[in-house]
């Protein structure tokens, strides 16, 4: 009985205290409720860090094994998360190309990039062009990230056309580093 009596006196409260906030608000300053009603976060986030930054564009350069050794660069346009920890997600455009004197490569690419602390996943949808023909693919990848610095990852292609270059392998392991200052300025 007693603790069903408390429980009633704390809901009550509660209620009342966000029932009347406006009235509250209005008469203490701001500074001063929070102080009262909002706890306190220092262990959770630092000091210099914000929850959410503005969106912006990131370049990234990096290299991929997939049968065959590919260059790629890619622009995400990134949107940007810190406290604990710190999340990394947005769009990408790019293009891979397959640095060979016999067989030029190239393959424009566009995708989404989720990154959170150290673990990365991407998903792409890439056209590799080998003499002049389309070979389509999904390519899904999870990896390991610094922060979203640096990504190590592993993706295996799925084909979805009938034209299936040779150079280009069905597995991937690529590296890439992205240029992100944003990020970098909150470790």
């Amino acid at each position: 009985m007693k603790s069903t009596l408390l429980f009633s006196a704390y809901f009550l409260f509660g209620i009342s205290i966000v029932t009347s906030q406006s009235t509250i608000t209005d008469h203490l300053s701001e500074k001063y409720f929070d102080q009262l009603f909002i706890p306190d976060t220092s262990l959770v986030f630092s000091q210099k860090t914000s929850l959410i930054k503005n969106p912006r564009f990131v370049w990234s350069i990096g290299g991929a094994y997939q049968g065959s050794f590919l260059f790629e660069t890619n622009v995400t346009y990134s949107k940007f998360k810190s406290g604990w920890v710190i999340v990394t997600r947005g769009p990408r455009i790019g293009i891979e190309s397959h640095l060979s004197q016999d067989n030029f490569i190239y393959a424009p690419k566009i995708g989404y990039e989720y990154n959170a602390v150290l673990v990365a996943f991407r998903g792409s949808a890439i056209s590799y062009f080998d003499h002049g023909k389309p070979d389509l693919r999904l390519l899904p990848e999870i990896g390991l990230t610094l922060f979203g610095l640096v990504d190590l990852t592993y993706g295996y292609s799925f084909p979805l056309s009938h034209f299936r270059s040779e150079a280009i392998g069905r597995n991937r392991i690529a590296l890439s580093i992205n240029f992100d200052a944003v990020v970098f300025q909150d470790l």
